[in-house]
């Protein structure tokens, strides 16, 4: 909810510069704490507790299936409401295969300096990526929430003092019976 509200309404994308990728990294954090207590909290079975590969599995995989599903959601935001959730992004150079051969060689286009469109310059000291840059970073922006959550849960299910799981993650509280060790 930070993002579409404190992002787009209050124009934090603008002031702070690196609020959307903040945020993106939490929510990492946040889903991979979801995803790591998840198994404990479906399992029935109170004799073993749940694997931790499991745990750590489901924890990144629930954390990176979130993040997917949230840029699916900007991209339809941006397509349906004409908003601009995949924030543009100006660059130097293309890569492209349209604009390319038809053998399918690459046209390569360094130092790109200026972009017209229907024949007015934009004056932005490049060329207008119009999402793919902003949107690879918010997936690897979550994704280093993720791996910290993961790899930091992994250390603690080997140590005695198991405090960051205690906090982080809702079944060791609640399931004081099954142990995540």
């Amino acid at each position: 909810m930070a993002e579409p509200v404190g992002g787009q309404a209050y124009g934090l994308y603008y002031t702070i510069p690196f609020w959307d990728k903040l945020l993106h990294t939490l929510n990492g954090f946040l889903f991979a704490g979801i995803g790591f207590a998840l198994p404990g909290i479906l399992d029935k079975r109170p004799d073993r507790p749940v694997s931790i590969p499991l745990r750590l599995f489901m924890a990144f995989c629930l954390s990176m299936t979130a993040a997917v599903i949230w840029e699916c959601f900007e991209y339809g935001m941006d397509t349906l409401s004409l908003t601009d959730m995949q924030q543009d992004h100006i660059v130097s150079h293309i890569i492209s295969y349209k604009l390319g051969s038809q053998g399918g060689s690459p046209l390569v286009i360094n130092d790109i300096r200026n972009t017209a469109v229907n024949g007015t310059e934009l004056g932005i000291g490049g060329y207008l990526d119009l999402g793919i840059h902003d949107t690879m970073q918010d997936l690897l922006s979550h994704m280093a929430g993720a791996l910290i959550f993961s790899v930091t849960a992994f250390f603690q299910t080997r140590s005695e003092n198991s405090r960051f799981l205690e906090i982080f993650v809702l079944s060791s509280v609640k399931n004081k019976n099954k142990p995540i060790h």
